[in-house]
């Protein structure tokens, strides 16, 4: 909820857990949660990122990601959510 309202200036609420996994940088190891969540207040724009863009689930491929998000880009690229 924080980074939603500090990065994209909006407000959420947040619901289930959708998907998470562990990824191993070459430093450390991470376990990444990714929830469901809601806009509750405000109109997603950029404050901190260089663009922002509302795409279908399946043209998520076509954008660069973290490597530890590739998982759960691909599980909702095919429809999974």
């Amino acid at each position: 909820m924080r980074e939603c309202r500090e990065e994209l200036g909006i407000d959420i609420s947040v619901t289930d857990l959708f998907d998470e996994c562990c990824y191993r940088y070459p430093e450390r190891e991470v376990h990444l949660y990714f929830y469901r969540g809601k806009i509750l207040r405000g109109k997603p724009h950029c404050r901190v990122h260089q663009s922002l863009a509302w795409v279908e689930p399946k043209s998520l491929t076509g954008y660069p990601f973290c490597p530890g998000d590739e998982g759960v880009i691909a599980k909702l690229s095919q429809g999974n959510f």
